[in-house]
């Protein structure tokens, strides 16, 4: 049904999204084993919205999941970042198609491997025909890409897990069937909302998740066709919307979380000394202590020893679940154990306790 109605929309015609479907990968990273919260998930705020430093126009161009992966990235390195090079070089090892055409892993994968050069360095003419797009100085471009890299990228899997990494300040890019009742030309108008499928399927397109209104159950997400389009590039998608076909495109938020497939067991034990470690899999935080891993009871214990809570940047390093499990067990860490257990009675904002423990 849905290749007819896209069939429809070229006689129509609307143009076709670029965004593919994203096949299953077991490597991804969950991001709900960083999170650590069980069942439904209930936002912070009543309005939340993380400021974006850009906003792209893709034009004539089908590379949605490149612009909207440049506009996540932005918010971390705050400089305004090349699509182009994204896209150029996605080309350049065989990830995406002529015009752009890739699924939402592609970009993160690149953001990591590569990172992204400044949009000074970079211009990001959609203008161009594709040909031209893709031709860049990439022994030049590389370089300079290199400076802005992720350390990690993490799957996110449904509405609760969104809300939660909005919440803690991480820009989601998503993947949404998109029809042409959700163009302009197509009829949608203010207030600029998605709740229901309208129109004729063009495929799947890539946007920006950068915040929510819980009062009205809606995300605030941002496109790429400009400033001029929807509510100043922005358009509003409803939950269960979101929640419906989040997993039939993907989506994915990157951190500044280390991540090591190749580390040992012996690696964790004599290099990572009073550190703190994190399994892919499982959501308990150790630490690392005279050959053994102690496990944090709960976030009280984490903030008694660290000063810091656990979702604060760069306070654990990520390796295979599998690895970590091979180091001995020492024992549980309890909040009344730490330097810092005074910081922990006084706090005034409450904390999630909900601190998967090991196996307790």
């Amino acid at each position: 049904m849905e290749f007819i109605k896209k069939i429809i929309a070229r006689l129509l015609g609307y143009k076709e999204s670029g965004l593919l479907p994203l096949s299953p990968d077991k490597r991804d990273l969950e991001i709900g084993s960083i999170f650590d919260f069980f069942g439904g998930y209930t936002p912070k705020d009543k309005v939340k919205e993380i400021k974006t430093i850009s906003i792209k126009d893709q034009k004539r161009l089908s590379n949605c999941t490149f612009q909207s992966a440049t506009v996540q990235k932005e918010v971390d390195e705050g400089v305004i970042l090349s699509a182009r090079y994204l896209t150029a070089k996605a080309y350049q090892l065989g990830l995406c198609k002529w015009q752009g055409y890739a699924d939402m892993r592609v970009s993160q994968v690149i953001l990591q491997k590569y990172g992204c050069c400044e949009e000074k360095d970079c211009p990001s003419n959609s203008n161009l025909s594709f040909g031209e797009y893709v031709k860049v100085d990439f022994a030049r471009l590389d370089r300079l890409a290199a400076e802005h890299k992720s350390k990690s990228f993490w799957k996110v899997n449904n509405i609760n897990e969104y809300l939660k990494a909005i919440d803690e300040g991480h820009i989601v890019t998503l993947g949404i069937p998109w029809y042409s009742g959700f163009n302009q030309r197509g009829g949608f108008r203010s207030p600029w909302i998605i709740k229901y499928l309208k129109g004729y399927y063009v495929g799947g397109h890539a946007i920006t998740g950068k915040g929510y209104k819980n009062s009205e159950r809606l995300n605030i997400t941002q496109n790429s066709y400009s400033g001029a389009w929807g509510d100043g590039g922005d358009l509003y998608i409803d939950y269960k919307f979101l929640d419906k076909y989040i997993r039939d495109y993907g989506a994915f938020a990157n951190l500044d979380i280390e991540y090591s497939k190749e580390i040992t067991s012996e690696d964790i034990i004599t290099k990572y000394q009073l550190q703190n470690i994190r399994g892919n899999k499982n959501g308990a935080i150790y630490l690392i202590y005279q050959g053994k891993k102690y496990a944090y009871k709960n976030a009280r214990a984490f903030i008694a020893r660290n000063a810091k809570p656990y979702s604060y940047k760069d306070m654990f390093i990520i390796v295979k679940q599998e690895v970590i499990d091979k180091v001995p067990n020492g024992g549980l860490l309890t909040e009344d154990m730490g330097q810092y257990k005074e910081l922990v009675a006084n706090l005034k904002d409450p904390i999630n306790d909900n601190f998967k423990k090991d196996g307790k």
